[in-house]
């Protein structure tokens, strides 16, 4: 339980520090590279070794390895095109609610009981996601829409195979050193991207970038990490567990917003709020009777 709660004050974290890089003159996106470099060493000094690039290779992991780093990435990338495209929250609900397809497939490959009672709190917990992200926002191009597909889908095959790697995969090898290889993976497509983008002299560089990148990364790395290892420990299912972090992430968020950054407490946002209490309640307490 305890892996979970550090993995969702992480993600958290992060939501905190991307609200104050503007504040300070940080290119969001140069951080973020930065940031997978970071979240690599993270890995090293977990697995307390230098990398395993002998084993990543003798066990077939490469592949997965290099998949969730194009995803890492190309997740990202597809964000920031989404949020000009279509508003911060239609991209928002498009990503949280990715875990209903992940949902599926763990119920389908691992043979999860589904009580009324969990149905209930699925239900309350989808409600207080899209209740707390949903806004108003107007796209501006309906091609658009293929983005947000992109990122619904995208996300869910993400989320699966981190749950899957650990469930299938690893066997004796390090869930920190594949999390870390991931974002190794992810820091050299975004080294590309970012050339592409010098080249094109769409950015400059900063030594803000490389401090933002390192605040980014140690956070970033045990949202992921930890998070795995919370499929091993909590004693629940794999479908509560991606539901209370989805929705322990997103309520943690709007309260950081409302106390911290003074946002309005929409009527949606309580209702949100008051739904996902529901559903951890129903997931985590009640779900086996």
């Amino acid at each position: 339980m305890i892996e979970l709660i550090f993995s969702i004050l992480s993600s958290s974290v992060l939501f905190f520090l991307f609200r104050l890089f503007p504040k300070y003159g940080v290119d969001t996106a140069q951080a973020i590279v930065v940031n997978y470099f970071t979240a690599f060493i993270c890995g090293c000094a977990v697995n307390q070794a230098m990398p395993d690039v002998n084993g990543l290779l003798e066990t077939n992991l490469l592949p997965y390895v290099l998949l969730a780093g194009f995803l890492f990435i190309s997740l990202f990338v597809g964000m920031g095109y989404s949020s000009q495209k279509n508003g911060m929250g239609t991209t928002s609900v498009a990503v949280k609610m990715s875990m209903a397809l992940a949902m599926i497939f763990f119920i389908i490959a691992y043979n999860e009981p589904v009580t009324f009672l969990k149905v209930v709190g699925f239900i309350l917990a989808f409600a207080g996601i899209f209740l707390i992200t949903f806004q108003k926002d107007q796209s501006s191009n309906k091609g658009a829409v293929l983005l947000l597909l992109f990122l619904f889908v995208g996300s869910a095959v993400l989320e699966t195979l981190l749950n899957y790697a650990q469930k299938k995969l690893l066997n004796d090898y390090p869930e920190s050193m594949f999390t870390a290889f991931g974002f190794l993976a992810a820091g050299f497509l975004g080294v590309c991207w970012m050339i592409t983008e010098y080249a094109r002299k769409k950015r400059t560089f900063s030594w803000k970038i490389i401090v933002g990148g390192i605040a980014l990364g140690i956070p970033n790395y045990f949202s992921i990490y930890l998070l795995i290892k919370s499929y091993q420990t909590t004693g629940w299912e794999d479908t509560t567990t991606i539901a209370v972090m989805g929705i322990g992430v997103v309520s943690l968020a709007a309260i950081f917003g409302m106390l911290i950054f003074k946002e309005s407490a929409k009527w949606n946002k309580i209702l949100g709020l008051v739904c996902a209490i529901g559903a951890i309640v129903l997931l985590t307490v009640l779900s086996k009777y």
